[in-house]
C-alpha cells in the first residue's frame, strides 16, 4: 500500500512511540526526596513519626512517599542517627600543583604533603576537601567549594 493510508499508519506509529516515550519520561520526573523537601523537614517528620505524634499514613503523605519507603527512611535514620546528611564521597589524587580534579573541573586546594585527599559532598550543592576521612571531628579542611 502506498499513499494516504501508508502515511496515516506511519503517523500513528510515530504517535504511539512518542506517547510511550512521554510516559516513560514522566516516571523519572518524580524528584528524589532530597530535592522535594529540606533535610530538616524530613528529619522533623521522621522524629515525630518515631515519637508517635504522627501516624504512618500522615508521615508518608507529608514526605510524599509510600508507607514502605517511610519505614525504610526511618530504619536508615535510626541506624545512622549522626551520619544521616553528609558522607565522604571518596578519595581523590592530588595533582603536582595543589589542585584536584572533580566533576570535570579543576579545584585549587591548600598545599599538602599528602598524595590523596578525601571529599565530603553535601547534596550535590557543595563539597569539602579534607586531608583524612572524618571520624568524630573533621580533619584539616584544604578547601571548600560550591557546585
Amino acid at each position: 500500500m502506498s499513499g494516504p493510508v501508508q502515511n496515516r499508519a506511519e503517523t500513528e506509529q510515530r504517535g504511539a512511540a512518542a506517547r510511550r516515550w512521554r510516559w516513560k519520561g514522566a516516571r523519572y520526573e518524580n524528584k528524589q526526596l532530597v530535592h522535594r523537601h529540606p533535610l530538616g523537614f524530613v528529619r522533623r517528620v521522621l522524629d515525630d513519626f518515631n515519637a508517635g505524634s504522627l501516624d504512618a499514613a500522615t508521615a508518608a503523605s507529608h514526605l510524599e512517599v509510600s508507607r514502605s519507603r517511610l519505614y525504610e527512611l526511618r530504619a536508615a535514620l535510626l541506624r545512622e542517627r549522626d551520619g544521616f546528611a553528609t558522607k565522604p564521597s571518596g578519595v581523590r589524587r592530588v595533582n603536582h600543583d595543589p589542585t584536584i580534579d572533580f566533576d570535570g573541573r579543576n579545584y585549587e586546594i591548600s598545599p599538602t604533603l599528602r598524595k590523596t585527599v578525601t571529599l565530603v559532598q553535601h547534596h550535590r550543592l557543595r563539597f569539602w576537601v579534607l586531608e583524612l576521612p572524618p571520624k568524630d571531628v573533621w580533619t584539616p579542611i584544604l578547601g571548600h567549594f560550591t557546585l
